[in-house]
């Protein structure tokens, strides 16, 4: 249960702004836990993300006493139209630096006993979207600045457009009920649309594919984030049958069930192996930034990422398989497996992940 939610306006003393915004939510349980979920709008005012202003936000929310002390805190970052949110567990080590852990939708969701909807697009919500506005014109205004971009992001926007796959391909490769083999092709030739998928802006991430984890490998990886890296470990199956056995919505067919044990034992690999693992997917990106194609490394317009190579790194892991075969059925048992599982995972069948294509 929701007990109060408004716009928040931080001092983060940096050289483009001198303040910054954030969306402050406070939850309550049915165990009386109390959840604090910190909304990135950095997009909103142009300035220091929640990530990077973390401890400054907590602090200057406690000396103003608008939130409760030893609450959950959780790092929330919002996406456009039907996309996944992102979230982040934090907490703090013993010299009170903060961890990340990222979690699932739904877990959120069951943990903040909360409704889907309380996560809908905000710039929907007249309410927060005046708050907002009051926010960047208070006294003083934060300054809004404008910037050149640079002429290589713009040459790689623009070959990327010219050779990119079209949702219309997309969907008339599945009405041909493909083989793995056949998607994983169709994938290769445009990296694009995974990236554009999975990045945390559509135009900053860097795909790969046969992507190494351990003794095995995935199928593809996307790298993407700021400050943090966010890792996308995707492992991929055919679309030629139904996604669940038929008549039979709490059970995956072999082929899907399969899948999701290969996430299982990579993500068992990287929590026994996690600093070395951290510092290879940082080393792979570097081998990128100096030039290199490691793993088929497709570069997106904005490929250098602004993250930090000795901060955590948050692991998702991603199963695409099979068709849908009753919508809301299919959904239900994908959010109940999802739900239920150990390893923060997120299943799609091919239509699912289809419909989320945002280009035309």
């Amino acid at each position: 249960m929701k007990i109060t939610d408004f716009v928040f306006r931080f001092k983060t003393y940096g050289f483009a702004s001198e303040a910054s915004l954030c969306r402050v939510r406070i939850f309550t349980n049915k165990e009386s836990k109390i959840h604090i979920v910190l909304t990135d709008l950095s997009e909103e005012a142009r300035s220091t993300s929640v990530t990077n202003a973390l401890e400054l936000i907590l602090e200057q929310l406690t000396e103003l006493q608008k939130i409760p002390q030893n609450a959950q805190i959780i790092e929330h970052y919002p996406r456009p139209f039907d996309r996944e949110e992102k979230f982040s567990m934090v907490s703090f080590d013993e010299d009170e630096r903060p961890i990340w852990r990222s979690i699932s939708f739904a877990k959120i969701l069951k943990i903040l006993d909360c409704e889907e909807s309380e996560f809908d697009l905000y710039k929907n919500d007249e309410r927060v979207m005046k708050e907002i506005y009051d926010a960047l014109n208070g006294i003083p205004a934060i300054e809004q600045f404008e910037y050149s971009e640079n002429p290589e992001i713009t040459q790689s926007r623009l070959e990327i457009k010219l050779n990119q796959h079209s949702k219309h391909e997309f969907k008339a490769l599945l009405d041909k009920n493909p083989t793995e083999r056949e998607l994983a092709e169709f994938l290769k030739e445009d990296l694009s649309l995974l990236g554009e998928f999975y990045a945390y802006s559509p135009e900053e991430y860097v795909c790969f594919c046969e992507f190494p984890v351990g003794s095995g490998r995935v199928d593809f990886a996307v790298f993407t984030g700021r400050s943090r890296m966010n890792v996308y470990l995707i492992e991929i199956k055919g679309a030629k049958r139904g996604i669940f056995r038929k008549n039979h919505y709490k059970a995956f067919t072999s082929f899907a069930a399969e899948g999701r044990e290969q996430l299982n034992e990579r993500a068992e690999w990287i929590k026994g192996h996690y600093e070395t693992y951290r510092r290879f997917v940082h080393e792979v990106l570097a081998e990128v930034k100096n030039g290199r194609k490691p793993y088929g490394a497709f570069r997106g317009p904005d490929y250098k990422l602004g993250v930090d190579p000795n901060k955590d790194v948050k692991f998702f892991y991603v199963l695409i398989a099979g068709r849908t075969t009753d919508d809301l059925a299919d959904s239900h048992g994908r959010h109940l497996a999802d739900s239920y599982s150990v390893l923060d995972i997120q299943t799609e069948t091919w239509d699912s992940w289809c419909n989320k294509i945002l280009r035309g």
